[in-house]
């Protein structure tokens, strides 16, 4: 399905409904072609140039020349074209089904109550809100995964790097132990590991933070409907957060395993 915006007066249509060319090239209606959504040249792979076939409510198809492509990226599949071209394609000229006005500080009520009196009136939508609520509706199905996601992240994190940890001051114990028998005090024995963990966790964190860019990506690109393109770049408020969480949880999770140094015993040194 699409929405096709044929408009009497262009240059009226274009200061009222934005249409912004992806290339930043000036939308011009009366070019031999059409203007399409971002979203499904992103899908398609089409380019200027291209055809795209639709099945008119005659059930005919009919080939329609792309001219370009516009920042349209949720909500549903639009064509927007000039009054000549879908002369020469279909064959009749435009019927005017709809008007688009700015309502500007006027409520939704206030302006469907306006209109009723008007002949041939029918029914009043507020574009923007049915658009806004079709991707609210997209946002929560990506929240919930996403909070699925860092729950799951969290508690294996957790787990994994508690672990690690213990694995890895185990795999120490020898060593502090020597360091202890010749002198260095606990804390000594701590910044020993803490340097080796600090370390560890830097390269975790960049290569975490890759692979978790690339998942997120390939997880948004899944959820995606034909008719809307979601962002799939990097957000460097979200990279800041895992870092610093990821961080976070590296400190808390060595605090944990670091508390088994102090009770090393040096006789231990003899059974290892």
């Amino acid at each position: 399905m699409a929405r096709i915006l044929v408009p009497e007066d262009p240059t009226a249509f274009l200061s009222l409904y934005h249409v912004n060319s992806r290339d930043g090239s000036t939308v011009d209606l009366s070019a031999d072609g059409v203007w399409i959504t971002e979203a499904y040249a992103s899908h398609v792979g089409a380019q200027v140039g291209d055809t795209i076939a639709i099945d008119g409510s005659d059930g005919a198809r009919y080939e329609l020349p792309i001219a370009g492509f516009y920042e349209f990226y949720i909500a549903h599949n639009e064509i927007v074209m000039g009054q000549a071209l879908y002369e020469r394609i279909f064959g009749s000229e435009p019927t005017p089904n709809a008007v688009f006005i700015n309502s500007g500080d006027s409520s939704f009520e206030e302006t469907e109550q306006a209109l009723q009196g008007i002949k041939g009136y029918l029914q009043v939508v507020n574009d923007k809100l049915s658009q806004k609520t079709l991707f609210i509706q997209f946002a929560n199905v990506a929240r919930t995964m996403v909070l699925v996601y860092l729950s799951l992240s969290v508690v294996m994190a957790v787990v994994v790097l508690l672990n690690l940890n213990v694995m890895f001051i185990e795999e120490k114990k020898r060593d502090l132990i020597v360091l202890m028998i010749n002198g260095f005090s606990v804390h000594d024995a701590k910044r020993y590991i803490y340097q080796d963990t600090i370390l560890l966790t830097i390269i975790g964190i960049i290569f975490g933070m890759a692979l978790g860019a690339f998942m997120g990506s390939m997880s948004v690109a899944s959820l995606e409907p034909t008719s809307a393109s979601f962002f799939k770049g990097l957000d460097l408020r979200a990279l800041l957060a895992g870092l610093g969480t990821s961080a976070v949880l590296s400190f808390l999770m060595s605090l944990i395993a670091l508390r088994r140094i102090p009770r090393f015993k040096l006789t231990d040194i003899n059974k290892l």
